[in-house]
């Protein structure tokens, strides 16, 4: 299941900002937080443990922030208001279920990859918005000196295959 927020889906933006500036900057990680959280809390992971979710286009900074915000909700409220749950809502994010793509930019990458894990991670090119990198974004991703080399290929080569399924090989 691929999650991709934006403009015409953040129905929560419409009228809070006269800008399309402002609403492109936060809808589309606002739109799959919440996407995240009503799944999480509904018990889909639990109840689907063979599906794999990815969050797409809406940057992963904010990841750790929900995890943590969701696990404080869970431990005040779980057993009553998500009862499917069996674990932490931060163990099914961090679990081989959940994938977050990344913008090329994002200073937080490093971090991310320290709280949950490099393997969750997704590359994106962007293309073909309006709004990318394309077709730099190889060149910008493989020069990242924060970012070992290890982890790129985790990023751009395995977790693809494992989010979507299929198995490529090297030419």
């Amino acid at each position: 299941m691929a999650l991709h927020g934006g403009i015409r889906a953040a129905e929560r933006m419409n009228g809070r900002f006269d800008s399309f500036i402002a609403v492109h900057s936060v809808s589309f990680p606002f739109e799959c937080m919440a996407a995240l959280t009503g799944l999480i809390f509904a018990g889909v992971p639990e109840a689907f443990p063979k599906l794999r979710i990815a969050a797409l286009e809406a940057c992963c900074g904010w990841v750790p922030f929900l995890m943590d915000r969701l696990d404080e909700e869970f431990e005040k409220r779980g057993s009553r208001e998500a009862p499917l749950l069996k674990r932490k809502p931060s163990e099914y994010m961090t679990s081989e279920q959940f994938f977050y793509a990344f913008e090329l930019e994002e200073s937080t990458v490093p971090y991310v990859i320290d709280r949950i894990g490099a393997d969750k991670l997704l590359y994106s090119s962007d293309y073909p918005h309006w709004d990318t990198s394309w077709p730099n974004t190889v060149k910008m991703f493989r020069g990242r000196e924060d970012i070992s080399e290890s982890h790129k290929r985790q990023i751009a080569w395995d977790n693809p295959q494992r989010f979507y399924g299929f198995k490529a090989e090297l030419s």
